[in-house]
């Protein structure tokens, strides 16, 4: 850049970070044209100095060279390039005489100046040079979904957007879209392109945090990014919530029945107990480490010092301290079940019961009642 002391200042970026800048001195009465070139191994800048001549200072790939005076007489900025496959470099500048005069390099010397004639006033008559209309960037889109903090069951994701407007409503009349995704470290997930639509679906994403913005485009200028939001994808299932089978008959005192519990998650105790009306827990069945999402089986004996009338039967299901530490938590749950004892006309005396498997557990226990 021509700096506000007339003189050249640099700063590069190196792949990873922005230099300080560097003063390569020179006066300037134009902004510099430079350029790479050789493959990117050259880089050269060429000025219109306070003395009016052309003047060019390269580096070489390690070092800048001087000041070179080419000498010339410039009344605007100069136009420089390469062609040929970098084999050639042309500057072309206004004159004094406000004729066009070229010079050039064909890789050992510079030519002399060409006189190419004609007349240009650049300088003065701002007529050759139509007025530009500036053009003012659009606005930000307006965010949709996923809202902020969403948690999301989809790993392929839709995000919706709503074009914001422009101020100027140009150069295209229609903005263009893209979106940025990343990671909840700030990695960049995806980003697309420039879409035509306000509407778009990531790719699958793995279980994890997320946040995403939205840019638009109006042919000349881009929006500032939007916020970002976020959200959580989790994908997996959530597991079906345990159950007391209700599909049994119960005889008087006496008799047993099977008690069927459905759903336990493995990393939980199961406490089992019949509750008459009125009191507290009056029957104590035990507890049991379950496995995940299979039936406890139990069978009940009701004995015949039992009043006919109407019980509760209840499950408490709690996390073990057993528990695999990358278990999901148990959250606390209580089920019950309204019982209602016949009386009975064949009291019967405990008995032995079978043994009951337990589907998907590789071990049972049978769990007797016990009268407080």
């Amino acid at each position: 850049i021509r700096g506000t002391d007339d003189r050249l200042h640099q700063r590069f970026w190196n792949g990873a970070n922005w230099s300080d800048w560097v003063d390569l001195g020179g006066g300037l009465q134009s902004a510099p044209t430079c350029f790479a070139w050789q493959n990117d191994s050259r880089l050269d800048c060429f000025i219109r100095g306070t003395d009016d001549r052309l003047h060019q200072r390269f580096w070489n790939g390690a070092n800048w060279s001087d000041w070179v005076d080419l000498g010339g007489g410039l009344q605007s900025a100069p136009s420089c390039f390469t062609w040929r496959n970098n084999s050639r470099l042309d500057c072309f500048i206004q004159g004094t005489d406000n004729r066009l005069h070229q010079r050039f390099w064909e890789g050992s010397t510079w030519s002399d100046w060409i006189d190419l004639g004609g007349s240009i006033d650049l300088t003065t008559d701002e007529t050759k040079i139509p007025p530009q209309t500036p053009n003012y960037p659009p606005h930000q889109p307006n965010m949709l979904s996923p809202q902020p903090a969403s948690t999301l069951t989809s790993a392929t994701p839709t995000f919706t957007w709503a074009d914001g407007g422009d101020p100027d409503n140009g150069p295209e009349a229609v903005r263009r879209f893209r979106v940025r995704l990343q990671s909840s470290t700030g990695n960049t997930v995806a980003e697309t392109g420039w879409l035509n639509d306000t509407t778009w679906t990531a790719p699958e994403l793995a279980d994890g945090n997320y946040t995403w913005q939205v840019q638009a485009f109006d042919g000349g200028d881009e929006s500032a990014w939007t916020g970002v939001w976020s959200f959580t994808v989790t994908t997996s299932a959530t597991p079906p919530e345990p159950y007391i089978q209700s599909d049994y008959t119960i005889g008087g005192p006496g008799s047993t029945f099977l008690v069927t519990v459905g759903n336990v998650p493995s990393n939980a105790h199961a406490t089992i107990s019949i509750l008459e009306p009125g009191m507290a827990d009056f029957r104590m069945l035990g507890q049991q480490f379950l496995s995940t999402n299979t039936l406890l089986l139990f069978y009940v004996y009701i004995p015949t010092s039992s009043a006919p009338g109407t019980y509760m039967l209840r499950v408490v299901i709690t996390e073990s301290e057993m528990a695999p530490r990358q278990s999901a938590a148990v959250p606390p749950m209580t089920l019950e079940l309204p019982l209602t004892i016949a009386i009975a006309t064949d009291p019967k005396e405990p008995q032995e019961l079978p043994s009951v498997p337990v589907i998907n557990v590789g071990h049972h226990v049978y769990l007797p009642m016990v009268r407080r």
